[in-house]
């Protein structure tokens, strides 16, 4: 295994513009990959962000970050 990097500098960005692939840290050490990210059906106005800790599997489930929906212009922590 190759030695994750737990602590990547980060830049706060609006969760409207995440992308699968980017990576955020939810919380000090916690880098995660996002997998997912979905809209509001009406709007985009709300988004969902579908992510994975960079130790997790694909096969693992993955989780909403923040625990629910956000509004598109929540800052985000995005590792750069």
């Amino acid at each position: 295994m190759t030695d994750l990097d737990l602590h990547p500098k980060t830049k706060a960005v609006p969760a409207g513009t995440l992308r699968a692939g980017h990576v955020v840290v939810e919380s000090d050490g916690y880098p995660a990959v996002v997998v997912r990210v979905a809209y509001g059906a009406q709007t985009t106005r709300w988004v969902t962000v579908y992510c994975r800790y960079i130790w997790q599997g694909s096969q693992e489930l993955a989780w909403i970050l923040g625990g629910s929906k956000l509004l598109s212009s929540t800052p985000v922590d995005r590792a750069v």
